[in-house]
């Protein structure tokens, strides 16, 4: 038995084989975020970002009529876009649409999806849309296009309120952490955070991020407490 920084009480017992946590915590307890899956929650304070920002709207209805519409509704059950859908609402599903596939985005760091891949054709993966013209033709012969997926990076990017920075390469320590002090996973070097407080007053010389890309949570934190990361672990872009 031991007693946590948050002074719950963790009870290990041989018998069941089970690891017991009991708190003081009255009514209803947040619950911890997977660690690879986008929550709901997450995906609506998303929207949210999107939606308040006058710019960042207007973005996404021209990435959802040029790009969505016209070449990736038929590949991927029509993006959920159903027929008599107002324009906001067209926006509003294509883009939760976006965020709850698998590893497409990261906000803040469009380059490390799998959006930003298929769709300038990078790697092993085959280059979205795939039916002629394909994505590499529609590059190099229809007007618009390039600035067009450019549009769908800065959506990305500028996503998440805060300042988009880097986790230092080679730098050992790269797991962020709670308020308390509870590590919440480790994010790889080169990987693009933002930063939405530089100089928090509640963690000295540590810097309060965004939630990073779901992918690096271990299931053992919640939104409540924020997550932080060394300064020494920062590196501009």
């Amino acid at each position: 038995m031991t007693v946590g920084s948050d002074g719950a009480i963790w009870v290990v017992e041989d018998h069941n084989k089970t690891i017991i946590r009991i708190d003081t915590a009255t009514g209803q307890t947040p619950d911890t975020l997977p660690c690879d899956v986008r929550s709901q929650a997450a995906i609506d304070e998303l929207v949210r970002f999107v939606r308040s920002d006058s710019s960042q709207s207007q973005r996404l209805t021209t990435i959802r009529t040029a790009l969505i519409e016209k070449h990736c509704v038929s590949c991927h059950s029509g993006f959920g876009l159903k027929p008599g859908l107002a324009e906001k609402d067209k926006d509003e599903t294509a883009l939760r649409f976006l965020l709850s596939e698998d590893g497409w985005v990261f906000p803040g760091d469009p380059e490390s999806g799998r959006l930003h891949t298929r769709l300038y054709g990078i790697g092993a993966d085959r280059v979205m849309p795939p039916d002629p013209p394909d994505g590499r033709e529609l590059m190099a012969h229809q007007a618009g296009y390039k600035q067009l997926l450019a549009s769908v990076d800065l959506l990305v990017a500028n996503m998440v309120p805060g300042q988009r920075t880097r986790i230092k390469s080679g730098v050992i320590e790269r797991k962020f952490r709670d308020r308390a002090g509870h590590e919440c996973g480790a994010i790889p070097g080169n990987m693009v955070v933002v930063v939405v407080d530089k100089q928090p007053k509640e963690k000295p010389s540590f810097s309060r991020l965004y939630r990073p890309a779901d992918l690096y949570l271990n299931g053992e934190c919640t939104d409540a407490n924020g997550y932080y990361i060394e300064q020494s672990s920062l590196a501009p872009l």
